[in-house]
């Protein structure tokens, strides 16, 4: 598969949102058919995948959807590319700080993704409470 650059990163051209794995497209797979999904993407050259820390929290918790992705990606972890997002809630960051809050958020989703690096680590959603300066 051909690939792209997103800033430094080098990606396969076609990546995978892996948030139908939790919700938002009809029915929510199995587990076991949605890890499956996640695994034969990357046989065929996928090496983009992105979930968020929000997702599945519709109907299961969040990070549902991010331990999923964890739990297929770990076999080849170290030869794709992992994006997940973050959303910042604004009585959060008023209560504990922008910066403990990143920090909180990106740990938690590392160890949902069963990482200790993510490749991409961005926004879900603006906060127009929260000064996108300040966020950068």
């Amino acid at each position: 598969m051909q690939k792209r650059e997103i800033g430094h990163l080098l990606v396969s051209q076609i990546g995978m949102e892996c948030m139908g794995g939790s919700h938002g497209y009809g029915q929510v797979p199995s587990e076991k058919y949605a890890i499956e999904a996640i695994r034969n993407a990357y046989q065929e050259g996928c090496t983009f995948f992105d979930t968020a820390e929000t997702y599945g929290k519709e109907m299961f918790e969040a990070g549902h959807n991010e331990r999923l992705v964890g739990k297929a990606v770990e076999p080849f972890r170290k030869d794709i590319t992992l994006a997940t997002k973050l959303y910042l809630n604004t009585q959060e960051v008023e209560n504990n700080g922008l910066e403990k809050v990143i920090r909180e958020h990106l740990k938690k989703s590392m160890k949902n993704l069963k990482t200790d690096y993510i490749d991409l680590y961005y926004l879900h959603r603006i906060n127009r409470d929260i000064p996108i300066e300040d966020v950068a």
